[in-house]
């Protein structure tokens, strides 16, 4: 029996990034991983369509309570969108709804169509999504032939770039704030350059500061798992915040965090290292435990998140995360290296 399944259910805490491949749900990915793990609890930080393939962040465990927090992190995709054919789900998997003439493209003409999707804009989410109304996802409204007229949402594409052109087919990539819909931004393009569309292709590359090069290959959860290999590829709580700087802090002082109270020194501490009006810490112990995500406005030091003790003995962290706050490098953003 594999190490991953001899643990006890609700033991396993972390975040596991998973390159889902095409035609499997997310959710799918998320139960595997749960029972592969024996975890009480999992999650993720954003849902990708069936079609769509890349990194999926699972959560585990206490690692729960850091999905919201992730689910506001900028995306990066890569798509492929045909020109022509306009489909209701916007994407390969529905069904045709008409073809619409293509018209003859420059090079440069499709460059500057890509680009001019970069800015805010307001989104409504496609009938065809995990959007949710009155509880029920808007897919399901949809295949029940009910029109949901969902308001829309801000939301911004912080970068739009070609990468290829060929006759009636088109690669972008798109770095945008969480929740876009990059199938709504394909068939804005396509109607923008004369024509209509769906994607062919979806692919996340980055989800805030993870890269897709640390994910998992969806197809070898299983036999990582049979080979107790899973379980080393689950990145502890502190690890998988350690984009945020860090404060490390003894055991006094996490005690009095768990109970919901933030001490004098550690007030002090994060406004004498504040670099603006607002910004966010990790604190953990010396053995690497994550303890709790504190956040500062103005002058006010408050506590977002708890994690209860999770880690084990060789869990202990690296020397960077040992670093005080004032050695560390700060916030690394979804672009950074």
């Amino acid at each position: 029996m594999s190490r991953s399944r001899r643990r006890g259910v609700g033991s396993v805490h972390g975040v596991l990034p998973v390159d889902k491949p095409a035609g499997v749900s997310s959710f799918r990915i998320v139960d595997r991983c749960r029972r592969l793990l024996g975890a009480g609890k999992a999650g993720h930080t954003g849902t990708l369509d069936p079609f769509a393939t890349g990194l999926l962040l699972v959560c585990l465990g206490e690692a729960t309570k850091l999905a919201t927090g992730m689910l506001a992190s900028d995306k990066v995709y890569r798509a492929t969108l045909r020109l022509g054919p306009v489909t209701d789900t916007l994407d390969r998997t529905g069904e045709v709804l008409e073809h619409r003439p293509v018209p003859e493209l420059g090079l440069e003409e499709v460059r500057r169509g890509v680009a001019g999707l970069q800015g805010e804009r307001l989104q409504r989410p496609p009938a065809y999504s995990a959007a949710k109304h009155r509880g029920r996802p808007l897919y399901r409204w949809a295949r029940a032939g009910v029109q949901v007229d969902k308001p829309p949402k801000r939301v911004t594409v912080l970068r739009a770039e070609l990468d290829f052109y060929r006759p009636g087919e088109i690669g972008f990539t798109v770095h945008c704030s969480a929740g876009t819909y990059v199938r709504v931004l394909g068939a804005e393009l396509a109607e923008a350059l004369g024509s209509g569309g769906h994607l062919t292709s979806l692919r996340r590359l980055r989800s805030g500061a993870w890269d897709l090069a640390e994910a998992i290959r969806g197809d070898d959860l299983e036999s990582l798992a049979e080979a107790g290999r899973l379980t080393e590829r689950l990145w502890p709580l502190n690890r998988a915040v350690d984009f945020l700087p860090g404060i490390e802090i003894e055991p006094r002082t996490a005690a009095e965090l768990r109970q919901g109270r933030v001490p004098d020194e550690l007030q002090a501490a994060c406004r004498g290292s504040a670099t603006g009006e607002e910004a966010t810490w990790r604190t953990y112990t010396a053995a690497g435990d994550l303890v709790a995500v504190l956040r500062s406005e103005g002058r006010d030091v408050r506590i977002v998140r708890v994690f209860h003790p999770t880690v084990s003995g060789d869990d202990v962290g690296d020397d960077r995360r040992r670093q005080p706050i004032w050695n560390q490098g700060g916030y690394r953003g979804p672009d950074s290296g």
